[in-house]
């Protein structure tokens, strides 16, 4: 789970969306309907373009103030180009995900930065002129409808469907195989249910990105300590904390339960849940950075300090999303293809490098040089990974 928000988003269709209260064959009722969404989508759009071109405009003034070594200006205007965001990102998230992606990159740091004394006016104004590009990339991806054009290739509908079905089955394992690491602690088991934790952990990880689109569930699942208020900690990590921190089961039943409540109603959400091809890709990115960030540092399982299960996963999720989609971006790319498969592949080498029986080896036991280089070759998968969403 993220602390800010950088995931990636999905349209969520539950059966009853689809539905309604009943079937209709009236065709003026549909045409209604049609007309209604359309309208919704222009709206959403021109929400879009009216946003960025706000941010443009404030990133003009964050440049003239750099300049100018205005600290209280900088401050206040990275004030202002949070709440600017922060008004549409909503809107951008479903139709432009390699956009939002890209602009959430270089805004975050700048608004952290600028809140900084001394401000590092280089890093700063490195940030705002990438800030500058990716939303002028915005932009002419809302002038041209690039996604939404292409939405209704059969093609890439396959592809969906076929990963869909890849989530659904990662989701069910997760049921199961939390069912079992509930029962452990049920019967005050410690050593299988820190077996069973880390088996858990990884079907959550693989479909990570979309689990993070239902915001409450990923938040009761997956949040860590400090992360939400402590009386609202619920989920894997809390669970951690008893099993390595504490070293007691001890009043852990009613948060197994909930766990397993949760990842159950989880699971039922992602039977329904609606994809857009680039949205897909762009929360392969997604996975990736979120192995490079919090993964990578420790910061994820920082108890049981099984990071690198984690993070393979976060991998093996990524690329499960990207081969679905392979044929398609190599008709269009080869040369792309071959670049993520190379990515792909040393990134795969290294991690196994670590393995340690059917695990790897605990996250105190990396070097710094270990830790530099994995999230190196991670970032240089992302890249690579990053130009397909915007392909497709």
């Amino acid at each position: 789970m993220r602390k800010l928000t950088t995931m990636v988003a999905l349209t969520i269709i539950t059966s009853s969306a689809l539905t309604g209260c009943g079937t209709t064959s009236n065709p003026e009722e549909k045409s209604v309907k049609s007309v209604a969404s359309s309208s919704s989508e222009t709206a959403a759009s021109s929400q879009v373009k009216e946003g960025a071109e706000k941010l443009l405009s404030l990133t003009s003034e964050f440049r003239k103030n750099l300049d100018a070594g205005d600290a209280g200006k900088i401050k206040d205007l990275g004030s202002k180009l949070k709440e600017t965001w922060s008004a549409f990102e909503e809107q951008v998230r479903p139709d432009y995900p390699a956009q939002y992606t890209s602009v959430e990159q270089y805004l975050e740091p700048l608004i952290a930065g600028s809140s900084k004394s001394p401000y590092d006016k280089e890093v700063l104004s490195k940030l705002n002129d990438s800030l500058i590009l990716a939303i002028n990339d915005l932009l002419n991806a809302v002038t041209n409808h690039e996604i939404a054009k292409k939405a209704d290739n059969p093609q890439l509908q396959a592809a969906i469907d076929e990963y869909r079905k890849y989530v659904v089955q990662q989701s069910q394992s997760l049921v199961d195989e939390t069912t079992s690491f509930v029962k452990a602690i049920h019967e005050g088991d410690m050593e299988q249910a820190k077996r069973l934790y880390g088996s858990s952990r990884v079907f959550y990880e693989r479909i990570e990105p979309i689990a993070e689109s239902f915001g409450d569930l990923d938040a009761k699942i997956d949040a860590r300590e400090n992360d939400v208020e402590k009386e609202e900690w619920t989920g894997f990590h809390e669970i951690e904390k008893a099993l390595w921190m504490d070293h007691s089961l001890k009043g852990q039943d009613k948060y197994a339960n909930q766990l397993l409540e949760d990842v159950k109603a989880l699971h039922q959400k992602l039977e329904t849940v609606s994809l857009k091809p680039a949205q897909v890709i762009s929360g392969a990115v997604e996975l990736l950075n979120e192995a490079g960030t919090s993964k990578v540092t420790g910061e994820e399982e920082r108890y049981s300090h099984i990071d690198l299960v984690d993070l393979y996963a976060n991998v093996e999720g990524s690329k499960a999303a990207y081969n679905t989609f392979k044929t398609i971006i190599e008709q269009k790319d080869p040369e792309l293809v071959k670049k993520i498969d190379e990515r792909f592949a040393v990134l795969d080498k290294t991690l196994i490098s670590f393995r340690q029986g059917d695990s790897f080896v605990s996250y105190t036991n990396l070097k710094q040089e270990d830790t530099k280089n994995i999230g190196q070759e991670i970032d240089s998968t992302a890249e690579s990974l990053s130009q397909a969403a915007k392909i497709l």
